[in-house]
């Protein structure tokens, strides 16, 4: 997981830390699950494709296809306000860390 050792502090956090947190969020959050979303909606497919024909068919492909799709960009979209938010944290922590002596 993340490096937040005490090697690299700048100011209370690290740095570097943060930056392999997220790099490791969007592997486990978003690349694993997007896989295994495509990978479930191929095995589902495929054993479909096994017995079930017609109109019925089709249509439940296209809208099965539509939902896969739909949670993928959620995520993703989900991701990128994650960061966001961690990224006005590390800010945060670094103007607090700025403001805490005076001269």
């Amino acid at each position: 997981m993340a490096d937040l050792n005490i090697k690299d502090l700048d100011y209370g956090w690290s740095h570097s830390g943060v930056e392999q947190y997220m790099a490791d969020l969007k592997l486990y959050m978003f690349d694993n699950v997007q896989k295994a979303i495509e990978e479930g909606q191929k095995n589902v497919i495929f054993a479909l494709d096994k017995g079930w024909s017609g109109v019925s068919r089709e249509k439940f492909d296209q809208l099965f296809k539509a939902k896969c799709e739909e949670l993928i960009k959620a995520i993703s979209e989900e991701y990128v306000d994650l960061k966001s938010r961690i990224a006005d944290l590390a800010y945060n922590y670094a103007e607090q860390d700025a403001q805490m002596i005076k001269d």
